[in-house]
């Protein structure tokens, strides 16, 4: 996922463009604009975000630190729900604005034996709203409003992981414009200041400089009041100026060790400017989750981000079912096609097949009607034979009749009497060769020499 951090500062705005989180995160632009004489920083805004390539999927936005108050609260309990409900009641009486005219964010600091510590971050609702339509003047929706203390802790925790660093640490962060002074231990802010001077303030003489050093020693001195279970034994030099020559005369002043850390520079290919400022808090948000660093928009605005994140989700996942859809049906009707394709080139074929086994089927009834006709002329072979054995000798047979339909031989002959005609009756029908013999019909026809009796039998 893209993200795009955008820092505030009051004559000049940067912005750091970024691909995925944590380890994986890849720089894609960075870009930084003063604001020139006789305009505001939407001006400057407007020429930045150009610069910064495409619209991201996120928007994190740093604001100034002197436009905040910060309160460190302890609560006569460790249970974080009790907690809670003390900080509803009594939050906003630690700001001297109106509860419906504030912003305020608390940030659990943990809890030991019966208490519980609480950062409070407020601003008026008023400043968060003035902000947020600046963005919105250059299309920008935040879905991160948050300082640059928590930007540099996070700074702070990436250089950790790079190098050792103690637990506790104080960072005088120099930039052009201002100067940070937090206090960070396990990765959290616990304590932060802003001075309005930067760098070339810094450097203009000896003078100014002490002045910066008296600065650190009154944070000191209020850090040992708030944390005296935290001493201040490392102090981290990062940002812009001569802080190499600074580390000697800081050392001796502040009777601490001090390290001088680089800030990010941008990496050789990416597109952007050259870092002229420091971009340790850009960075440092950009390195952190969205739940790593205080976020002051309001809470309706979260409500309303939320919904548009879920609605812009909903709408891409329906456009994502609608697309699989049309694929599944072009698939399927290149699948169709391709089925009517192979079927009529089956259907062909078969045809094909057809036409050219005919003759073959026509061959294969013509040798079946053969050898039903041999196998009949054997069966009435066989037939004739035994009937002409079993033919007494004083009975003619006049006819001789086959029905090859029906499976008949009529048989018509005379004999001098009935009785006779009955003994071949009985004759035929002891034969094994006939399933049925029947006398169909007898007659008796006299002439003036003999006496004949005619018959017709029906054998199966």
């Amino acid at each position: 996922m893209s993200r795009l951090i955008i820092e505030l500062a009051a004559s000049s705005v940067r912005g750091l463009h970024v691909q995925g989180r944590g380890r994986r995160l890849r720089v894609r632009r960075w870009a930084e604009e003063s604001v020139r004489a006789g305009e505001g920083l939407a001006c400057a805004l407007r020429r930045l975000m150009p610069r910064l390539g495409a619209r991201p999927a996120s928007v994190a936005v740093v604001m100034p630190r002197d436009q905040l108050l910060t309160r460190l609260v302890r609560l006569p309990t460790s249970d974080l729900c009790e907690a809670a409900q003390m900080l509803s009641l009594a939050g906003h009486t630690q700001f001297p604005y109106p509860p419906d005219k504030t912003v305020m964010e608390g940030w659990w600091l943990g809890s030991q034996a019966d208490t519980t510590t609480v950062q409070l971050v407020a601003a008026r609702r008023e400043t968060v709203e003035r902000q947020l339509a600046l963005l919105r003047q250059v299309g920008l929706e935040p879905d991160v409003l948050t300082t640059s203390a928590w930007g540099l802790a996070s700074w702070v925790r990436s250089v950790g992981r790079s190098g050792e660093l103690p637990e506790a640490v104080f960072l005088v962060h120099v930039d052009v414009e201002q100067t940070d002074l937090v206090f960070i231990s396990r990765g959290q802010p616990l304590f932060s200041r802003v001075l309005s001077y930067g760098a070339s303030d810094w450097q203009q003489t000896f003078e100014a400089l002490t002045r910066l050093l008296q600065e650190i020693q009154r944070s000191f001195a209020n850090i040992r009041q708030e944390w005296p279970d935290l001493p201040v034994r490392t102090v981290i030099l990062a940002g812009c100026g001569p802080l190499q020559q600074w580390r000697s005369i800081f050392e001796e002043h502040l009777g601490t060790s001090v390290l001088v850390q680089d800030v990010w520079q941008i990496p050789e290919g990416v597109s952007g400017d050259k870092v002229s400022a420091s971009a340790a808090v850009v960075w440092g948000v950009a390195m952190a989750t969205d739940t790593a660093v205080v976020n002051l928009l309001p809470s309706d605005v979260q409500r309303a981000r939320s919904r548009q994140r879920h609605l812009r989700t909903l709408i891409q996942t329906g456009w994502l079912w609608v697309i699989a859809g049309w694929l599944g049906v072009g698939l399927l009707a290149v699948q169709t096609h391709r089925r009517a394709h192979d079927i009529a080139r089956l259907s062909g074929s078969l045809h094909e097949l057809a036409v050219s086994a005919e003759p073959v089927v026509r061959q294969e009834q013509n040798v079946r009607l053969v050898e039903q006709l041999l196998a009949s002329r054997r069966e009435t072979a066989v037939m004739l034979a035994e009937l002409f054995k079993t033919v007494p000798a004083d009975v003619h047979l006049a006819q001789l009749m086959v029905d090859g339909a029906r499976g008949d031989v009529g048989l018509r002959g005379t004999a001098p009497t009935m009785q006779q005609i009955l003994g071949f009756l009985g004759q035929l029908q002891a034969s094994p060769v006939w399933s049925r013999v029947e006398l169909r019909s007898s007659s008796r026809r006299r002439t003036q020499a003999t006496s004949q009796t005619e018959f017709e039998f029906v054998l199966r």
